[in-house]
Formats: structure tokens, C-alpha cells, sequence
């Protein structure tokens, strides 16, 4: 392998969780190798404390249209002074995008002379997209020549943990508390269970003696407290309700997944990170997301399950409060 290597990923929290054992095993594999991850301003300061890259550098996928000339030139710069940096391009992330990188970057190399850069794999994987992601990332490595390795959880996300919400976290973990999660993506709705669904388990979970963190972002915070007033209404108490809508970085979330009993929600990336984190997780699947080729996987088997559903308002809450208390109920027997 060569000395210096730009592995490329973009994509939402769910895509970079899922890529975990994919930077894993590329570094196991070039542990003498200078690695670059390219990937989005908000996964930058993350990963730059994971413990497989030497460099991190941000990539704000600008659009192609609308904007000014000279911010497009400007970025083409960048990302070919940054190609021309390394031997070999790993294309984890394998879109049209990521495409036109390895054109632009040909077409700079063609008009100036040098030799073409190497990007395996570009072309003889986009046919495994039915495959679940961890079986193409499989496939990806075997084309590199690289060896899977088995998962392990990502606990070096704690190191920035800021105070106070460190020691809110840590005081929340004294009491058996849970996670949900009822928000996702802003532009697919259709992968979202209905906020009155998440009340009823939420008001269920409090009345049962446990505390119920709501995680969410920011945008997510007028239906996060649209939940805990509709669970408080179906008789929940207030004190056993937390909102941590938009109180959580990347480092926070999976610190507060970590110290949970379980978690369960939508299909987002906060479950897969949860999952990642050997949570104990139940994911929601509808029609707008196949779990056959994104479910969440945890290191140990049993622990990451799915419900799924074409129509949200089909799926019961009586169904998925039976899930979860029966897969809270088997982990707790193993361990």
C-alpha cells in the first residue's frame, strides 16, 4: 500500500458510524501510512480524535449551480492540491459526486502531465448497492486487499465531553434511564413514526419507573417538547422526563448512549451510533428505508433489532413497548 493515502467520506452521521470498521481495518492494514480523512465540516472535529487518520480535511460539498464561479474554482483548487498530496484515493463513499472528483482530478493531472493518481475500486462496486452497507465495505476491502476486522465500540467519542453536560450525564446514569429517539432526517418525513406514537411509549416508560431522555437536534426541539406534553397529558410525571433536544454535540449524544439501558427510535444516524456503542437498540424501519441494506449493527449480536412497518401509523406502540422491554429483558439476562 502506498505511503500516503486520502480516504474520502462524506454523508450523514449514520454513513460515517457505519464506516467505523472500514477506516478500522484500512489503517490496521497501512499502520506505517500517513492516512487523510476527507469529509464534512461537521464530522471534522470528531475525527480528529479517532484513532485511525493523521490528518482530517473538510470538504463543504459546495453546489455545482447557483453560486459564484469563483467559490467553485476555488474549492477545485483545494481539492486538487489535496489529491495531488497522496499515492491512492479510497472512494469510501462511492456517489456521483465523489465521481466527478476522480474526473476533475484526471482531467488537472491530463493537462499538466503527471502520472494519473490511483483510485481502486471506483467503478467495479457501484453494483453491490442492494447489499447492506457492511457487506459492500466488506467488498471494498477485499479490492483494496485488506482484511475486515471485527467492530469494536468508538470510546474515544468521549474525550471532548465538555462540563457541565459531562457531569449531567454521569448524574443521569445513577437512575435506569432510556433513550428515544422520534426525530430524522428534515427532507424524508416518511421515515418518521408519529410523535403521539413516541408519547404514548414515552408516558408508558416514565409510568414503568423509567427516566426518558429524548435526544434530538436543535430543529427537532419544538417536536421533542410536543412529546414530553403529550406523555405528561397520558400521565407521565414531569421528573422522570428529560429533553436533551439540541443540548448535544456528537461527543455528548454518545456519551448519553453509552450510559443508557437502551434506546429506541427512528432510523437515524443517532441509532447507529447508539448500535455502534453496543446499546441495546430497537431501529424503525418504514417504506422510505430498507433495513435489509442500512440496519444498524452492534458489536455483539442480539443487541441492535428492528421493527418494520411500510406505513408508520400501522406500527403500534403496544408492538414496539413489547419489543423493547423484551430486548432490555434478554440483555439483561446474558449479562
Amino acid at each position: 500500500m502506498p505511503q500516503r493515502i486520502l480516504v474520502i467520506r462524506h454523508g450523514a452521521l449514520g454513513d460515517i458510524v457505519q464506516a467505523f470498521g472500514f477506516f478500522a481495518a484500512l489503517r490496521g492494514a497501512c499502520p506505517q501510512a500517513w492516512i487523510t480523512l476527507l469529509t464534512e465540516p461537521a464530522f471534522a472535529p470528531s475525527m480528529r480524535l479517532a484513532p485511525w487518520f493523521d490528518a482530517v480535511a473538510e470538504d463543504r460539498r459546495l453546489p455545482l449551480w447557483g453560486i459564484p464561479p469563483w467559490r467553485l474554482w476555488r474549492q477545485a483548487r483545494h481539492l486538487t492540491g489535496l489529491f495531488n498530496q497522496h499515492c491512492l484515493v479510497v472512494d469510501a463513499q462511492q456517489s456521483g459526486r465523489t465521481r466527478l472528483y476522480r474526473r476533475l482530478d484526471g482531467f488537472w493531472r491530463q493537462a499538466r502531465g503527471l502520472k494519473a493518481l490511483e483510485w481502486p475500486c471506483a467503478e467495479r462496486l457501484h453494483h453491490h448497492g442492494r447489499l447492506h452497507t457492511s457487506e459492500r465495505q466488506k467488498s471494498h476491502l477485499r479490492c483494496l486487499g485488506v482484511l475486515p476486522v471485527a467492530p469494536t465500540q468508538p470510546l474515544w467519542l468521549f474525550q471532548s465531553v465538555a462540563e457541565p453536560m459531562r457531569s449531567f450525564i454521569h448524574a443521569l446514569a445513577k437512575r435506569p434511564f432510556v433513550v428515544l429517539v422520534p426525530g430524522g432526517s428534515a427532507g424524508r418525513l416518511g421515515k418518521r413514526w408519529p410523535a403521539g406514537c413516541f408519547a404514548h411509549v414515552t408516558a408508558q416508560l416514565a409510568q414503568a419507573g423509567w427516566h426518558v431522555a429524548l435526544a434530538g437536534t436543535d430543529q427537532e426541539r419544538t417536536l421533542v417538547r410536543a412529546i414530553t406534553t403529550q406523555a405528561i397529558k397520558r400521565g407521565a410525571s414531569p421528573k422522570y422526563l428529560v429533553d436533551c433536544s439540541g443540548r448535544t454535540d456528537l461527543a455528548a449524544l454518545a456519551l448519553l448512549l453509552h450510559k443508557a439501558h437502551g434506546v429506541v427510535g427512528n432510523d437515524t444516524g443517532t441509532m447507529h451510533l447508539g448500535a455502534a456503542l453496543d446499546v441495546p437498540s430497537l431501529t424503525l424501519f418504514f417504506a422510505e428505508s430498507d433495513p435489509r441494506r442500512t440496519a444498524p449493527l452492534a458489536p455483539t449480536p442480539g443487541h441492535s433489532r428492528v421493527l418494520s412497518s411500510r406505513q408508520a401509523a400501522q406500527l403500534a406502540p403496544e408492538t414496539v413497548l413489547a419489543a423493547f422491554k423484551a430486548l432490555l429483558a434478554e440483555v439483561a439476562r446474558t449479562h
